[in-house]
This record gives C-alpha cells, sequence and structure tokens, in this order.
C-alpha cells in the first residue's frame, strides 16, 4: 500500500464528505458528520481510497469501508 495516496472520506446519505490528516498526530484523520435540523441520529461510516504496487504493473486503486456507525445526540 502507498500510505502517500490515502484519501479518506465520511460517507453520509451517500455524499462522501473528505476528511483531512491531523498535522501532528500520524494516521489519524478528522472530518465533519453534518445533521440535519431537528434530527437526534444520522448514520455514517468511513472510507479509505488508496494505491497499491503491483507486480509486473503500475500502482493499482483500491478502497475498504467501515461498518456503518450512529452519532446520536443527547440533551437538547
Amino acid at each position: 500500500m502507498r500510505w502517500d495516496s490515502i484519501k479518506a472520506y465520511v460517507l453520509v446519505d451517500g455524499q462522501a464528505l473528505p476528511m483531512t490528516p491531523v498535522p501532528l498526530v500520524k494516521n489519524r484523520w478528522e472530518g465533519f458528520v453534518p445533521l440535519p435540523p431537528g434530527a437526534s441520529s444520522v448514520n455514517y461510516r468511513f472510507k479509505f481510497d488508496y494505491l497499491y504496487n503491483s507486480i509486473g504493473s503500475g500502482p493499482k486503486p483500491n478502497s475498504v469501508t467501515s461498518k456503518i456507525y450512529t452519532l446520536k445526540v443527547v440533551d437538547q
């Protein structure tokens, strides 16, 4: 895997929202999960796109997606 090729996203309602690496912490990413007005929860997941080295050809793309998480707002 080519670590410098990683692009991270948080997927919310079919939208891929970009995440950014944290400057001082290795392999940590930040992103925002929007919550519609009046909603008390939203489902989201993470997606990471990357390139990997392949014998006999150039780098090839791949991706991995996390399980679904739920963000709940309490004490509104």
